[in-house]
């Protein structure tokens, strides 16, 4: 026994034996010793008649949970990027899918469908648009409470919110039951009983009218999702396709500047080493003129200590 095979089971059984079941799984994980799968089971909570509505209605029909899944995503991806004109024509379609979808899953109850089960039937679908958490749940079919929608304004369900299941109201009526204020007939015979009347007969083609009015209301929307989406993977592709050019002409002009730059370092290196080339000149001719100067300095001195040798031995000549 493994957690997710238990989740799967207990979500998907009909909703007056969820309790029972769960609990049976529960003690059978504590009696194979496995206290903690066991108290994670029995934790598991009850889904509301709305929650049960909607995950009945998501096991059997993956496409439609994918498709609000993937106006979800549209959504998101609208309120970040596009502008108010998408983003009206994206929620305009979000309220068609969402009536449409919430008809369809009352449509498809097993039993009467109150109008504020109806209503909070199209809080889980619109919760879907934005809560991740609950949209996996809406994936998985363990949706367990309605949600107060957020983040898309109000949604309108119209007469959806108010749709009964017919084929329930044929299984709940008991035979002799008044109908419309007529008192109850008894059948004449059992192959009276058996077969439908006029009534029973009507109720099967308003039922039947009922769904084709919301599998096509459901295709329309997923068209149009559809349609959506084409032009947004268009808009998007035409996005990137100006994106890469501008990366790519960054990117050339980059390496031009890179370019620019390394000639540049050269050329300061060039500089660079001939000013020290320079100041190395400059340098060793500042000390050979000291040295030099030194050097003249000792010249003028010892020219003018021979001056003043000669002057003096010029007059003793004299004198003799």
């Amino acid at each position: 026994m493994d957690l997710a095979t238990v989740i799967d089971q207990v979500y998907a059984a009909p909703l007056e034996e969820f309790t029972g079941l769960r609990d049976d799984l529960a003690k059978q994980a504590r009696s194979g010793g496995d206290r903690e799968l066991a108290k994670t089971i029995k934790s598991l909570r009850k889904p509301t008649t709305s929650a049960w509505l909607v995950n009945r209605w998501a096991r059997a029909n993956r496409e439609d949970v994918d498709q609000l899944l993937e106006l979800a995503e549209l959504l998101a991806q609208a309120h970040r990027t596009l502008s108010a004109d998408d983003l009206r024509t994206l929620s305009r379609q979000r309220t068609r899918l969402i009536n449409s979808l919430t008809r369809a899953v009352v449509a498809s109850s097993p039993g009467a469908v109150s109008a504020a089960t109806g209503n909070e039937v199209g809080q889980i679908l619109t919760g879907a648009l934005t809560d991740q958490a609950l949209a996996q749940r809406l994936r998985t079919g363990t949706v367990t409470q309605a949600v107060a929608a957020s983040g898309f304004g109000t949604l309108d369900l119209g007469a959806g919110a108010e749709v009964i299941s017919l084929a329930a109201r044929q299984r709940m009526a008991k035979p002799g039951t008044p109908k419309e204020g007529r008192p109850a007939q008894p059948p004449a015979n059992r192959a009276d009983e058996a077969r439908p009347g006029p009534d029973a007969e009507a109720q099967a083609r308003a039922e039947a009218a009922e769904r084709e009015r919301a599998e096509r209301e459901a295709e329309e929307a997923r068209r149009a999702a559809r349609n959506q989406a084409r032009e947004l993977a268009e808009t998007a592709a035409s996005a990137v396709a100006e994106a890469r050019a501008a990366v790519s002409a960054t990117e050339q002009a980059l390496l031009r500047a890179e370019s620019d730059l390394q000639a540049a370092q050269e050329r300061l290196a060039e500089a660079q080493a001939a000013l020290e080339s320079a100041e190395a000149t400059h340098t060793a001719l500042t000390a050979q003129r000291d040295r030099r100067r030194e050097s003249l300095a000792v010249a003028e001195q010892a020219q003018a200590d021979a001056e003043r040798t000669l002057d003096d031995l010029t007059g003793v000549d004299d004198l003799t």
